[in-house]
């Protein structure tokens, strides 16, 4: 203890530290708390608001990849149809530039189809 009383920088940057491993065990705690909720409420229906927020949200080629996977998960299950699971797998697919939104298997978040997978 003597040393941090000589060079009271170190206990800065010991505390500076901590705060951020402890910001980080929190932003995970809470993402996986997201996760669970999201994972619980996957068949219900997707509210348009947030849909239609994505048009403003992203610019550039994530806006044309929104676009394309939205119109496609349209087409398949019209505007009423989309699931807040469908929400997060839009968000998740186009953050992903990796994944082609054109061939992207797109799941219909129905609760029987999904009960006879799981279980």
């Amino acid at each position: 203890m003597e040393i941090l009383k000589e060079y009271p920088f170190i206990a800065f940057i010991l505390s500076i530290a901590l705060l951020f491993l402890a910001a980080k065990f929190y932003f995970k705690a809470m993402g996986s708390k997201h996760a669970k909720e999201i994972i619980k409420r996957q068949f219900e229906p997707a509210d348009q608001k947030v849909i239609e927020a994505g048009f403003k949200f992203y610019s550039g080629k994530k806006r044309e990849r929104y676009i394309r996977l939205l119109t496609r998960m349209r087409q398949q299950y019209g505007h009423d149809g989309l699931k807040i699971g469908h929400q997060a797998m839009l968000i998740a697919v186009v953050s992903d530039s990796k994944q082609d939104v054109d061939t992207v298997q797109i799941p219909p978040f129905v609760d029987e189809a999904f009960s006879k997978h799981v279980e």
